[in-house]
């Protein structure tokens, strides 16, 4: 399997937030200039087999690691700058280390930690990443009260501050994004405006797929 590294960037929705205070800068740009030249570097993982990947993440410019659709490692590890192959980890099941459902998509970072959601206990789970294998680290709640969906699209702004796509179980389900504290179950505030359409429930939620990234010092989120 071979992956580029590419940057398209179509539009963006920025938002610069206080919590505490539910103060919220939201404005949308549709097309960003970007005038410097992008180089990529293709790489070959010949030895390594992916059923699925999933999600792909920078830990410190130390790892790479990448999502698999694999039961028996769903974690593959690999060493910056060579891109070496070091393991694979994490299983499915209900024991330590062990997920109900493997999380492709809901990967966060920090630091050198990198940050898990397993969707079947609505937990987010830190490790410390080495050479060797992942360390627990601690284990925060991540859900609302009511919640009977799963949160999809979680984006670490902060320690104290995630965003996830608002579900269909929302009786205002205009909004596209809903604010979240760990250990927390009252949601903080909603905020993004789907666009005009007729589509309601799940065609609409399906129908504006998002991307969402966050500035490293939380002062911004991208959409």
């Amino acid at each position: 399997m071979k992956f580029a590294l590419f940057a398209t960037l179509l539009s963006c929705s920025f938002i610069s937030c206080s919590f505490y205070e539910r103060d919220i800068d939201y404005i949308e740009v549709h097309a960003i200039k970007y005038d410097h030249d992008l180089m990529s570097v293709e790489h070959s993982f010949e030895d390594v087999k992916f059923l699925n990947p999933g999600d792909i993440v920078n830990i410190s410019d130390k790892y790479l690691v990448i999502s698999d659709a694999d039961s028996d490692g769903f974690i593959k590890v690999f060493k910056l700058p060579e891109l070496e192959y070091l393991y694979s980890w994490g299983q499915q099941g209900r024991g330590p280390n062990e997920f109900l459902y493997i999380p492709l998509n809901e990967i966060n970072t920090e630091d050198e930690n990198i940050l898990l959601y397993e969707i079947g206990t609505r937990s987010l789970r830190k490790y410390v990443v080495n050479d060797t294998t992942l360390i627990p680290v601690r284990e925060l709640s991540l859900q609302y009260e009511g919640q009977t969906n799963s949160l999809t699209g979680i984006t670490k702004i902060h320690e104290e501050l995630y965003i996830a796509e608002n579900g269909v179980d929302f009786e205002d389900n205009d909004s596209e994004f809903i604010a979240l504290q760990p250990d927390n179950e009252t949601p903080l505030f909603k905020f993004g405006n789907y666009p005009p359409t007729e589509l309601d429930g799940y065609e609409k939620v399906f129908e504006f797929l998002k991307t969402t990234a966050a500035s490293k010092n939380g002062s911004k989120t991208a959409a």
